[in-house]
């Protein structure tokens, strides 16, 4: 088990682009511990929980790099993404780990509602 941990030590909401990088980085140290180790594991179960999320707040980016915060639709202490445990093949973990962390922050964003029409809650996965 890899776990990445950070506070948040700030009163307002936690950008979801912060999220996305704390996924990202924790799946690339993920590899070079396998890697270095030498652990032979084909496949690996990612998951995501985030704690005492201030409140459920969420920075969302919108046009022009402006933002808007946005609240739980489901207030809670904390979200598990995926809900379901998904086997993964871990040599993604490095190769693709910046579309996974994508995803990761796309169903993030599922648990907030939008503040306005024109800030998407599915963020765009890039190939």
């Amino acid at each position: 088990m890899v776990v990445y941990r950070t506070p948040i030590m700030h009163s307002g909401s936690m950008p979801v682009d912060i999220y996305s990088q704390c996924v990202q980085g924790t799946l690339v140290l993920a590899a070079k511990l396998f890697s270095s180790f030498g652990i032979d594991t084909r496949q690996v179960c990612i998951v995501a929980r985030l704690v005492n999320l201030n409140g459920g707040m969420l920075a969302i980016p919108g046009n022009f790099g402006m933002g808007v915060e946005a609240k739980q639709k489901k207030p809670g202490s904390d979200i598990q993404i995926p809900l379901d445990l998904v086997p993964t093949q871990r040599a993604a973990l490095d190769s693709n780990s910046l579309v996974m962390a994508e995803k990761f922050a796309a169903e993030l964003r599922e648990y907030f509602e939008p503040g306005l029409d024109r800030f998407p809650r599915v963020m765009t996965i890039r190939n």
